[in-house]
């Protein structure tokens, strides 16, 4: 029968041992894997900005429904 303060000996000592560390090679895959995930997300971003602005510029009912592009500045500020 094992003593109960000798439990408690090999208990503390697992628990009081050090997390494992990664290597530099394990923590630069991480880093470059975040990374990707940023630039991912980046390149997703822009590509949806770049269709949006597609749209606003080939999108003359828009602008000619607002009068904002058409140059008439007494109709421009009616609307602001």
């Amino acid at each position: 029968v094992m003593k109960p303060w000798l439990l408690l000996l090999i208990l503390l000592v697992s628990f009081s041992s050090p997390a494992p560390r990664f290597s530099e090679k394990d923590v630069c895959i991480l880093d470059n894997n975040k990374l990707r995930q940023r630039l991912k997300h980046l390149q997703d971003l822009l590509y949806l900005y770049e269709l949006q602005l597609k749209d606003i510029l080939e999108n003359t009912y828009h602008r000619t429904k607002s009068g904002l592009f058409a140059g008439n500045r007494s109709m421009q500020h009616e609307m602001l």
